[in-house]
């Protein structure tokens, strides 16, 4: 079976992947990965891990007793440690009294976001490309909008959360504001939740692992050719974010 390793366990085991066959459980998986790591210094933490089957989460299964086949792909994430060790600052900011979280996840990320919104009901979860948001004021300001229409009686759909990916994606058709501006295969994305700080928190440790930095690429020229926005439209706009402000302005007018 594949065994693909994140955060700290790739350094640990100096790769992203191991191959091992013949282990009956999860049990037994971690018992040979402990006994293959004696003879390192460092203590292998086998306790504050995620371990998906398949893109399943054991816990739904059968936990560490959940069995195991030759053909499965077993991703094991630390809790703890991870990620990318040298960002640990966090995007949040309050709207409308409600705490909103930004995070940028990479690409590896081995669950869907029906899977997260099961987990962590208690929040609204909502996955945007990483090409449609283009900054921290930029996110702040759509997400604005659709709280706005939620307080108003205004939204374009039943749900928060797809009211929002519907206002970044500049449309009232919620099939292609999927289409534009959702979560694709092998791309980063970021997760916008809202609700209580105490399970913002707890998604962030969830997720904390798979977090990267943002907004380390310029997607601007991206944007403006997917939205067909010329170089005088953004001109008209007199402000020091020219297109963002002309983004929120397309995502105001869907009201």
């Amino acid at each position: 079976m594949k065994v693909k390793l994140f955060g700290i366990l790739k350094k640990f085991f100096r790769s992203t992947e191991l191959f091992i066959d013949n282990v009956d459980d999860i049990q037994s998986l971690l018992t040979y990965l402990q006994r293959i790591s004696n003879n390192r210094k460092s203590e292998l933490d086998l306790d504050n891990i995620i371990i998906a089957i398949n893109d399943i989460d054991s816990n739904v299964l059968n936990g560490r007793h959940t069995k195991l086949n030759n053909d499965d792909v077993v991703s094991i994430i630390p809790i703890i440690h991870g990620g990318n060790d040298d960002y640990e600052e966090r995007i949040k900011f309050i709207i409308n009294n409600q705490v909103v979280e930004l995070m940028e996840i990479n690409k590896n990320f081995p669950f869907d976001l029906d899977y997260l919104r099961e987990k962590f009901h208690e929040i609204a979860l909502q996955g945007i490309n990483s090409k449609y948001i283009l900054s921290k004021n930029h996110a702040k300001k759509i997400i604005s909008v659709s709280m706005f229409a939620q307080q108003h009686n205004l939204m374009l759909a039943k749900e928060l959360p797809t009211d929002i990916i519907m206002r970044f994606a500049c449309t009232n058709q919620i099939s292609k504001a999927i289409k534009t501006a959702g979560i694709k295969k092998n791309k980063n994305f970021f997760i916008i939740s809202i609700g209580d700080t105490k399970y913002i928190d707890l998604l962030y440790h969830y997720l904390k692992p798979f977090v990267s930095m943002p907004f380390l690429i310029d997607y601007s020229s991206f944007v403006m050719d997917a939205f067909n926005i010329s170089q005088l439209a953004l001109s008209s706009v007199h402000s020091k974010s020219q297109l963002e402000d002309l983004l929120v302005e397309l995502a105001v007018v869907l009201f």
